[in-house]
């Protein structure tokens, strides 16, 4: 067994405490970072912050800072990108700085740097940047112009109401005046538009598709047909036909999951679908 060493402290040196033992200084990597941004990119979505787009051209840019890091070392980077997982962990494969013409879809990107110093070479990741490209959905700058701008124009029609909401890839925002607006993955939602003469009160969303609950008790649903996007079948106000809103029943809620939906209706029934 190898000896072990102990320090005895004489209480009289430091008025009977221990004396302090001194810390020892940060690591050169302790407050390293690796910043990923993106370059000449237009975010066209609602924010101007929600990496929504429909700008598939632009550049990713890294910056490695470290105050301890040598001036001789030598950093190089590269860049990954990945499918944005619908669960599971992201697979990651290596992509070029200069993005050009990417498909629509979620993606998420990454910077890599190798720090090589006196022959030693380590790495480093990045932030991760999670970008939806859709070129098909509405148009952007009129969504963004419904959603943020005060109705203050005579016949305007629409104004700023605060309520957006999202499902995996896709987003609706309901507006001030009833109307509503989806962008994203057309497969999830993102779409569609309303603006029918009864006006919507609230939104719901499941994780493929939207519900609204209309100012009548009326729903209709967009999405995913499979999970709750298709509500065609179900009988909401009790008439005993999908197809007519002859009842006297209304819904007054509407609750979810991640494939479903379930209404309570005015007599405290339920209906579900998805």
């Amino acid at each position: 067994m190898d000896p072990v060493a102990i320090a005895c402290v004489d209480p009289s040196l430091n008025n009977g405490h221990p004396t302090p033992i001194p810390s020892l200084p940060p690591s050169p990597e302790s407050s390293e970072s690796l910043t990923l941004s993106l370059s000449d990119f237009t975010d066209s979505g609602v924010k101007d912050d929600d990496y929504i787009s429909n700008d598939n051209n632009f550049d990713l840019s890294a910056i490695y800072t470290s105050p301890g890091t040598s001036e001789s070392a030598i950093i190089t980077y590269t860049y990954e990108i990945a499918d944005y997982p619908a669960q599971g962990e992201a697979i990651w494969r290596r992509t070029v700085a200069n993005i050009r013409n990417l498909f629509d879809g979620k993606y998420l990107f990454r910077a890599i740097a190798t720090i090589t110093n006196s022959g030693v070479s380590r790495t480093l990741a990045s932030n991760e940047i999670s970008l939806t490209i859709d070129r098909t959905g509405p148009d952007f700058g009129l969504i963004k112009h419904e959603l943020d701008q005060p109705n203050d124009a005579p016949g305007q029609g629409r104004a700023s109401s605060g309520q957006e909401y999202n499902n995996y890839d896709a987003f609706a925002g309901l507006l001030e005046n009833g109307d509503v607006v989806s962008w994203g993955n057309s497969a999830y939602g993102g779409d569609y538009r309303y603006d029918g003469a009864i006006k919507v009160s609230k939104l719901f969303s499941n994780f493929y598709s939207f519900a609204a609950l209309r100012t009548d008790g009326s729903v209709i649903t967009w999405g995913n047909t499979n999970y709750g996007g298709d509500s065609s079948s179900v009988d909401f106000d009790g008439d005993g036909n999908s197809d007519t809103y002859t009842g006297n029943l209304k819904v007054s809620k509407i609750f979810s999951t991640l494939t479903a939906y379930a209404a309570l209706r005015s007599d405290g029934s339920v209906v579900t679908w998805g």
